[in-house]
């Protein structure tokens, strides 16, 4: 085979560009997720800067009041509540080291043999152990990681800035790069909105709420170390089909099995209504509003996006896998190619 300069002209051309898009990732990689969340935090914040923009015209002003009005939502109360969170979560791993299960056991199912008794207080012993140590070591590890998880927060606010000044900007950049007509382009980016909003106010504002309606019933019911437990019931409560009632059940079995019916009941019955209640009633409702993506296709993403992007993950995922089905939808349909057209 001949080839012509113009061909090896195209060759060294697509060489050239796999080249600069190899370095490009690899350039991109290590600030990815700090970039991913700047991305979020400005979309989230964006309806902030565009009010704020009303009465601030210039771009540079609006943009850095937004910036630090945000940095001071996020921040200020993680000052103040970051040392209480560290004791009373060695409240909870002491607790639990010291908590008798062969007892607990004992009382919550009565008939049951020594044996099994022992052999199941052995195992959930265990499970135990390596949760309180896997909590420990990644507190270490934040500890030993401040100076990066400083540079990240850094750079998360550059982003975040720069995204909020320069969104019209962005805007024209990616709809001149994307392969698609018009049309799809306004097509994907109703798509892009109703997903992001579905799963940001359908799942994660959602879970948050659920998590701050958890803790209200932890200091209502007298439950110790209840800013912990909330913290831990808000993650749950991001995580679709699982949620806080996997923290709050059993908290109620534990204080139905120590004698306190009466206070054990009210706490199931308050969580029934208000925490899984909430997440019954409106989680299906704003989701099928934007989206008929399935819980269980956003649990998919969910878990596979944290595991690949971390915390990140929780949107990012969820949103790959929905662009995937659309365009695995336009192939069965066979309007794929439409898609590429001009």
């Amino acid at each position: 085979m001949v080839f012509e300069e113009r061909d090896l002209r195209r060759i060294s051309a697509i060489a050239l560009v796999l080249l600069l898009g190899v370095l490009v990732v690899l350039l991109i990689k290590p600030v990815f997720l700090m970039v991913m969340g700047g991305l979020i935090l400005a979309y989230l914040f964006n309806p902030v800067n565009r009010f704020v923009r009303r009465f601030i015209k210039e771009k540079n002003t609006s943009a850095a009041i937004v910036t630090l009005l945000s940095a001071a939502i996020i921040l200020v109360p993680l000052w103040f509540v970051f040392p209480i969170i560290i004791e009373q979560l060695f409240e909870i791993i002491k607790t639990s080291q010291n908590f008798n299960i062969q007892a607990f056991l004992h009382t919550l199912l009565p008939t049951a043999s020594e044996q099994v008794l022992s052999q199941l207080s052995i195992t959930i012993g265990s499970g135990i152990s390596k949760i309180t140590s896997s909590l420990l070591s990644s507190l270490v590890d934040s500890m030993l990681n401040i100076p990066d998880i400083l540079m990240g927060m850094l750079i998360v606010g550059f982003v975040f800035f720069f995204t909020l000044r320069d969104s019209e900007q962005l805007k024209e950049f990616v709809s001149g790069v994307l392969p698609l007509n018009k049309v799809q382009q306004t097509i994907l980016a109703k798509q892009f909105t109703d997903m992001t909003d579905s799963l940001i106010y359908g799942t994660i504002i959602l879970g948050i709420l659920q998590g701050i309606f958890a803790g209200i019933g932890f200091l209502l019911f007298g439950i110790p170390n209840a800013l912990t437990l909330t913290i831990f019931a808000i993650l749950l409560g991001v995580l679709p089909i699982f949620g806080p009632i996997l923290l709050w059940v059993p908290i109620a079995v534990v204080m139905i099995a120590s004698g306190s019916y009466t206070i054990g009941i009210g706490y199931a019955i308050y969580n029934l209504i208000f925490t899984s209640g909430m997440e019954t009633v409106l989680r299906p409702y704003i989701i099928a509003q934007k989206t008929d993506l399935p819980q269980v296709m956003v649990l998919i993403g969910m878990v596979g996006g944290i595991f690949v992007f971390g915390v990140f993950g929780l949107l990012i995922g969820p949103l790959i896998l929905a662009y995937f089905l659309t365009l695995l939808k336009a192939y069965r349909e066979k309007s794929l190619a439409s898609i590429f057209s001009e």
